[in-house]
């Protein structure tokens, strides 16, 4: 079970992580329809990218 600093860490860096990753999407699309866009598919399209990233933090 990780500690509270840890927990409180890990949504400070993924919490905005995520909406940076919704953002991509989003501007990925073309659209500002939040139905048209899938962050599954974008991830998976740059599924490389992703890893390096989460290697890194």
């Amino acid at each position: 079970m990780p500690s509270c600093s840890e927990a409180r860490l890990a949504r400070a860096v993924f919490g905005p992580l995520g909406g940076v990753v919704e953002v991509g999407a989003v501007n990925s699309t073309g659209t500002w329809e939040l139905a048209d866009v899938s962050v599954g598919d974008f991830l998976a399209r740059r599924r490389g990218d992703v890893e390096r990233l989460l290697t890194g933090i």
